[in-house]
């Protein structure tokens, strides 16, 4: 810890804390899960490597970096970067988004998804808890984080049995206790977009067995006034069949989440400008070609 000074907590859960931290030396925050060890079950600190297993193979500007991991005899110190807050938030604070900002949150989350399940993972707790926002400005960036439910499946796995996660956002398929893949993380995109949209979930019920007889049977009441756009897209994930669900690569093409013309012009743009701006490099003495071919002419 020596490399971190420890600020404020932000977080708390069953595994241990979370702080907002300060790389020593410098001024960059960072966010450091602390996890007690000396309780853990075998299975329970092998569930905590994989997810850094998994954390360590992803590089995607819409998902958590972890920064550094390490242990002590009592503790395992997981350290990523630092957001400003998480949908849950934003949803508390102001109910719902205008459309504009809830599709430029489903095109992140949707590149964030696609990156995964293109390599066989299936995040498993797809929340709005774990939608984390990067700064506090109007259109910040969104990561995935929490990864801890997250599995890898190889290409011998069909389906997962495992009941994980957040039931207010589970798959029909997941809480009928039935063989399920990357599509119940498609199914939960759905729900947290509805309500991002809405203002509230899909299915809500303050029990358990009722909350599960909804997801599985009650159809999907679409507000009024959402656009054809956002209610084709929610259709097409919120279907209780699997098979019938929304998938790739046909989601990523959505016309809801599909970039427009003038935006990726607008990016190309931005690109270029960026190219154009770059400092060039600056010549180290000796190191031109015509002294090169000099040094090469003089060694022989």
């Amino acid at each position: 810890m020596e490399k971190y000074v420890l600020l404020d907590p932000i977080g708390e859960g069953s595994f241990g804390k979370v702080y907002k931290a300060r790389l020593r030396g410098t001024g960059q925050f960072v966010a450091i899960k602390k996890i007690s060890t000396k309780s853990r079950t075998a299975a329970e600190m092998e569930s905590l490597r994989e997810e850094l297993r998994i954390l360590r193979r992803l590089n995607h500007p819409n998902i958590v970096r972890l920064l550094d991991s390490f242990e002590t005899n009592r503790h395992l110190f997981v350290v990523t970067e630092f957001a400003q807050g998480d949908l849950f938030s934003i949803i508390e604070d102001d109910r719902k988004l205008p459309e504009a900002g809830v599709r430029e949150v489903a095109r992140q989350l949707v590149e964030a998804l696609q990156y995964l399940h293109s390599r066989r993972i299936i995040h498993r707790d797809m929340k709005p808890q774990n939608c984390l926002l990067m700064s506090a400005a109007r259109g910040a960036s969104v990561k995935l984080c929490d990864f801890g439910f997250a599995r890898s499946m190889s290409l011998r796995t069909l389906a997962l049995t495992s009941i994980k996660g957040t039931p207010l956002y589970m798959a029909p398929e997941v809480v009928r206790e039935r063989p399920y893949d990357h599509r119940a993380d498609l199914w939960a995109l759905g729900v947290i977009v509805f309500e991002l949209a809405a203002g509230e979930p899909p299915f809500y019920a303050s029990s358990i067995y009722t909350l599960v007889n909804r997801i599985t049977a009650d159809e999907v009441r679409y507000p009024s006034d959402m656009s054809a756009e956002l209610r084709s897209f929610l259709e097409g994930l919120l279907q209780k069949d699997a098979a019938a669900r929304l998938d790739w690569p046909q989601l990523a093409d959505h016309p809801f989440v599909r970039a427009t013309d003038a935006e990726l012009e607008a990016e190309a743009e931005a690109a270029r400008e960026r190219v154009v701006l770059a400092p060039a490099p600056v010549p180290v003495p000796g190191s031109g070609p015509q002294e090169k071919t000099r040094r090469r002419a003089g060694a022989r």
